[in-house]
């Protein structure tokens, strides 16, 4: 995994000049694949002369850091060289309007596919635009939706058609942690409001009024401002970001569609006219495919096998709640755990609905039940035994244990499944309620 680096372009002077020359072509390499006219003409001359500059001063360096001159000469040289650097810097920092009005009219579903395509070096040049763009206050006012891509994108990661936060979005780069510390001791006094808001948000995703939210929270986003670089609601905006991403990905369900989810879900105006006639019409009816049938269960009877099949290798991982990298606050984490629980669980109902294989779940024996836990009634997981999820029911005994006996029973549960390889957890009641909900990586676990 590549870690994110600063840029600093007016800084540069303390910088080691490949440093330099690397930060400078991966804002020219970024252009060059996100548009396809990439610099202007002029513009491009005068990088490429500072590309050989700088790789004529780094190889003046590495002559003198190998001893070659003497002692005067040294000096000599080594004066020379802070002076041209000194004098690339000033350049660089001429060029970086420049370079940022080249990136001004980049559609945002392209620059995603490009620096998602690019896998790592993608992710490195997509740190390097966003401390672009934080370098100057008016222009990072006029593309913060450029800045939610660029954070959302580098602080989540994709697994089976779903967004994760891998990464805390308020450190992805000096810079841009320095920039987050300075919103927090300056941000509004609704901080905490505007932070729920997304979280909200978040939840109501799973409810397929999708192009709604959608337009309702752009709006909104285009009224806060650096309000966003505050680090609760940044965290709290990207965890909106990832799980609308998540639910148009699981309604689409093809790669063409990428670009423009994740640019619908940054809330961008910009997406092409082809990419958002995909989104809105399944988002607003995701009841249309006629195979997923209802997600309701009946009251009375325990899921048959039938109903476990989606418990497979491959299924998706439950969101990653911003709230397990941040100070605690409590109803603020109690409200991202709630809502982490529900994106999980729905993402597996949604997942067992639309793409279960036919027979891929294995019904554990009532000796293995024993093994596992007292507490079970039934249990299933993959037939490989190599899956992460285990779903099961709980017998009528459980209504009759005390809260901290249950809270035992399970911790003796998902540490003995944990060691099998299992990472998620659900268990029913006879009723078919969700009773036990266990996923790593969530801040909470559900026990009712």
């Amino acid at each position: 995994m590549t870690q994110a680096r600063e840029v600093g372009t007016r800084s540069i002077a303390t910088a080691d000049a490949e440093e330099r020359l690397r930060r400078l072509e991966a804002l020219s390499r970024l252009l060059a694949n996100a548009k396809p006219s990439g610099a202007p003409g002029s513009l491009a001359e005068k990088l490429a002369g500072l590309r050989r500059a700088l790789e004529s001063l780094a190889s003046r360096r590495r002559a003198l850091e190998a001893r070659l001159f003497d002692a005067a000469t040294a000096a000599s040289e080594r004066a020379a060289i802070e002076s041209e650097l000194e004098r690339v810097d000033a350049a660089l920092a001429m060029h970086a309007g420049t370079l940022r009005s080249a990136f001004d009219d980049v559609p945002l579903a392209g620059l995603r596919q490009t620096i998602s395509a690019r896998g790592s070096d993608g992710r490195d040049e997509a740190a390097v635009l966003l401390d672009l763009l934080l370098e100057d206050e008016d222009f990072l006012a006029r593309r913060m939706e450029l800045f939610d891509l660029l954070v959302t994108l580098l602080s989540t990661e994709e697994t089976s058609n779903r967004r994760r936060i891998a990464r805390d979005p308020v450190s992805l780069t000096p810079r841009l942690a320095a920039s987050c510390e300075r919103a927090a001791r300056t941000g509004a006094e609704d901080s905490a409001s505007i932070e729920q808001e997304f979280l909200r948000a978040a939840e109501r995703c799973e409810s397929g009024e999708i192009a709604d939210l959608v337009s309702e929270m752009r709006a909104r986003k285009a009224t806060l401002g650096a309000v966003l670089l505050v680090p609760d609601v940044l965290r709290a905006a990207v965890f909106y970001n990832a799980s609308v991403w998540s639910v148009l990905r699981s309604h689409l369900g093809h790669e063409r569609a990428a670009p423009s989810a994740m640019a619908t879900a940054v809330g961008s105006s910009r997406v092409e006219a082809p990419e958002v006639s995909e989104v809105e019409p399944i988002c607003e009816q995701p009841e249309a495919n006629p195979e997923a049938g209802s997600t309701e269960a009946p009251v009375e009877e325990p899921p048959p096998e039938s109903a476990v099949h989606w418990a497979v290798e491959g299924l998706p991982e439950a969101v990653r709640s911003p709230a397990a990298e941040r100070a605690p606050r409590g109803s603020g984490r109690r409200i991202v755990a709630g809502i982490c629980a529900a994106v999980g669980v729905a993402a597996v109902v949604a997942w067992f609905a639309l793409d279960a294989p036919p027979h891929a779940a294995w019904p554990l024996s009532a000796g293995e039940l024993r093994e596992v836990s007292p507490i079970l009634r039934t249990g299933y997981r993959d037939r490989s035994q190599r899956g992460r999820v285990f779903i099961g029911t709980v017998g009528p005994e459980w209504e009759r244990l005390p809260g901290p006996q249950r809270r035992e029973s399970v911790d003796r549960l998902v540490g003995r499944l944990s060691r099998s390889g299992i990472r998620e957890v659900l268990l029913y009641d006879p009723k078919q309620r969700l009773v036990v909900h266990h996923a790593e990586g969530l801040p909470r676990r559900l026990v009712l």
